[in-house]
């Protein structure tokens, strides 16, 4: 849960800067959603009461909460099955390996 809470973090920071360069060039975009595919991090970054647990997690990371406080971006949950970013990162069965390729488009 901490390694992700603090991808997530990490994320929202890249995304807070492209908001922000988008913004100056008086380019207005949708609100932006980040996905994650860990509810307990997505809970804390919500600041949702049940998962406070997370007390020695520095607290450059928890600067998530006001983004998302102040509707700069959303945080939604995607299921691990669905996770495109699986490619990268794992050896994948055949068939979620070929599902992933059509997904982005590679074949």
């Amino acid at each position: 849960m901490e390694a992700e809470y603090m991808a997530l973090s990490d994320a929202a920071r890249e995304l807070s800067t492209h908001i922000t360069f988008f913004n100056s060039i008086s380019i207005e975009l949708p609100v932006p959603i980040l996905y994650t595919d860990n509810q307990a991090a997505e809970s804390i970054a919500k600041h949702e009461p049940e998962y406070q647990p997370s007390k020695h997690i520095d607290v450059r990371y928890h600067f998530i909460r006001d983004y998302f406080g102040k509707g700069t971006f959303d945080i939604k949950h995607i299921p691990g099955d669905q996770q495109i970013a699986d490619i990268l990162t794992k050896p994948l069965p055949r068939i979620k390996h070929y599902r992933i390729v059509q997904a982005l488009r590679l074949d």
